[in-house]
């Protein structure tokens, strides 16, 4: 993915997307598609993940995804305080890119 301070001299077939800058990152809206039902979702965009999107706890129980998705993969990431934060992978059946802007409280 490259981004372009501006938007650079392509064909119609591509489209700029509304983004929002927290620090250095930008986030984009998009939409998780799991057993045929959507969830919306602002991504925060950090390609160092393993190419994977990582999904904040409280959000995903606050829109009730579902809970008996298979885990690919678990690992326990640790914070600067120390605490543990068990991080599963799950396979997902799609990720809609969604023109439209987040609403990020900092």
């Amino acid at each position: 993915m490259i981004v372009h301070k501006l938007l650079p001299k392509t064909g119609k077939e591509y489209s700029e997307f509304p983004k929002e800058y927290m620090y250095s990152l930008f986030c984009f809206d998009g939409e998780l598609q799991i057993k045929n039902k959507k969830y919306r979702i602002c991504f925060l965009f950090d390609n160092g993940y393993q190419r994977t999107i990582m999904l904040d706890t409280l959000l995903t129980h606050e829109q009730n995804h579902p809970k008996d998705l298979e885990v690919i993969k678990k690992v326990v990431l640790h914070n600067a305080q120390g605490k543990h934060i068990p991080v599963y992978s799950v396979n997902n059946e799609r990720l809609n890119l969604v023109k439209a802007y987040c609403s990020i409280s900092r």
